[in-house]
């Protein structure tokens, strides 16, 4: 099923918010030495941002539509 054209940009920022999170979550984990309570929050984010991603392309599919 195709996305919307006007989706796409929003689409892109969530997913690039997800992976940003994501990455920040587990470089946290193995790198730095932050508080677990810090390392919980970036991975909620990236939660949050994958959620909203799914969301969106939910939002902005363009179904066929028989006339």
């Amino acid at each position: 099923m195709p996305i919307a054209r006007e989706g796409i940009p929003i689409i892109l920022t969530f997913l690039g918010g997800h992976a940003l999170f994501l990455t920040s979550g587990l470089f946290s984990a193995q790198v730095c030495s932050l508080p677990s309570w810090s390392r919980s929050a970036l991975m909620a984010l990236a939660l949050l941002f994958g959620l909203l991603t799914v969301f969106s392309l939910y939002f902005f599919r363009d179904p066929e539509r028989a006339t």
